[in-house]
């Protein structure tokens, strides 16, 4: 059965749609999601075709994956950034992978980063709930249909943009695993990420651990305390530069405290 592959881009103040769909390979469908900061120049709208673009006077890296999801069209989509060069061959080796497992609705794939080196994150196959924190955004697809009919979204509080600036796709992961999605991965690489700054600094300050913290928690209420646990001690690299481990502990906890309480006053 013959599947529409289509790539989700999310970019800001975008000057020339045509050179960002050469840059990143596309040979098919696309959507580009343009963000605007700055002027009106990068107010793009191509709204028919198999390349549309759609300008939103905002920012939020999750904001513009909701907005994707929502002008999606294709069978399969990819999430992907203005970072990212795919492979001649990406539809065919995306379309092939859902064949091979009908079952699943959410792909992750691998890609060349920008130091040169491919990096195998899993095993292939199923992929567990705990070990979807190894995965990130480039890696993955998704059956359009199994998202929508399960009302699945970005939480906006999350990503480059927000508040907490990291963390959206795994929050989203694991959304989908409580509504029974099936996750797998596939050690192939689609595509290559370009080298570039990155849109925040991730350090191992009080407030850092803080955001850590309220990451978790919103991650799992029932078991925030063992994520917790298992980053202070064992990834102690991640924050022991700024921070104590009692302190990274403390900070971790407050966090988690805090994003319960505004989560209470929101209900």
């Amino acid at each position: 059965m013959k599947m529409n592959v289509e790539l989700l881009i999310s970019t800001m103040n975008l000057k020339d749609p045509d050179e960002l769909k050469v840059r990143e390979g596309v040979s098919g469908k696309s959507v580009i999601i343009n963000q605007i900061t700055k002027d009106d120049s990068s107010d793009f709208e191509i709204k028919e075709g198999e390349n549309r673009c759609f300008s939103y006077t905002e920012k939020g890296l999750s904001r513009s994956r909701n907005h994707a999801i929502e002008k999606a069209i294709g069978d399969i989509c990819t999430l992907s950034d203005d970072d990212m060069t795919y492979r001649k061959n990406y539809k065919e080796i995306i379309e092939k992978a859902y064949r091979k497992y009908t079952d699943a609705d959410i792909i992750a794939f691998s890609f060349i980063y920008p130091d040169g080196k491919e990096r195998h994150h899993l095993r292939p196959g199923r992929v567990k709930p705990l070990w979807t924190l190894k995965l990130n955004s480039a890696m993955l697809t998704y059956k359009r249909e199994s998202i929508v009919k399960n009302n699945l979204k970005f939480d906006e509080r999350f990503g480059a943009g927000s508040e907490i600036p990291w963390g959206e796709e795994n929050i989203f992961l694991l959304d989908c695993v409580r509504k029974g999605l099936k996750i797998y991965y596939i050690p192939i690489v689609i595509g290559k990420l370009q080298p570039g700054e990155s849109s925040w600094d991730r350090h191992g300050t009080p407030e850092h651990c803080r955001q850590q913290g309220a990451l978790y928690y919103r991650m799992s209420s029932k078991y925030y305390w063992l994520l917790i646990l298992h980053f202070c001690f064992f990834r102690r690299y991640c924050y022991i530069e700024d921070s104590s481990t009692r302190t990274a502990l403390r900070c971790m906890f407050e966090g988690a405290r805090m994003f319960k309480k505004e989560e209470k006053i929101q209900k």
